[in-house]
């Protein structure tokens, strides 16, 4: 798990872990969430992808997250839990007033990219919505509904079954008549 601020105002968590220095047979990761003085609980089983977002509840209440992520090998071996925990936070969320948000597109995290782009924008209400990337040659290569989601920010993978060539595409977000664009490279 990668450190996460000790107070958090986001209506979601951004949650990271890596594999880093990890061996050439890791096969994916289980992430346990403990939720105040509760016990740790599966939030993603045997996952491939190294961030999600946790929404906190809108209950007008402090929460406090801890977090830790265990490795399975290719064989089925799994990595003894630590001790404590990896990552920990506090969230404010909605605590005092509804926050009102306006859609956003902050584009995709690391840019260039080398592999499924990880792409960050914030929606405005429930409306559809959907996230695009688009090639140079202005054609659609990977596209994700996004609306159901809900209001706040938001990120989410894309291409994530498609390859994609190296390059420079653009990143759309539409939601009723607004379009938001932004560009992303990706290498190898």
């Amino acid at each position: 798990m990668l450190p996460l601020p000790g107070n958090s105002d986001l209506p979601s968590v951004p949650v990271n872990w890596t594999s880093q220095g990890a061996p050439a047979d890791l096969r994916d990761f289980t992430v346990y969430v403990k939720e105040d003085a509760g016990a740790y609980r599966v939030w993603r089983q045997n996952t491939t992808a190294n961030a999600d977002t946790l929404v906190p509840p809108k209950d007008h209440k402090l929460h406090t997250y801890a977090f830790y992520s265990v490795a399975r090998d290719v064989n089925g071996n799994i990595e003894a839990p630590p001790s404590g925990p990896d990552a920990t936070t506090q969230a404010r969320t909605a605590v005092g007033d509804a926050a009102t948000w306006r859609l956003a597109l902050a584009g995709a995290r690391p840019n260039p990219t080398t592999a499924a782009m990880r792409v960050w924008f914030t929606l405005e209400n429930r409306e559809p919505a959907s996230l695009e990337v688009i090639d140079i040659a202005g054609r659609r290569v990977a596209r994700r509904d996004v609306g159901s989601l809900g209001p706040g920010p938001h990120s989410v993978l894309l291409a994530e079954s498609a390859r994609l060539e190296p390059g420079l595409y653009f990143l759309r977000l539409v939601q009723g008549e607004r379009v938001l664009n932004d560009r992303v490279a990706v290498i190898y």
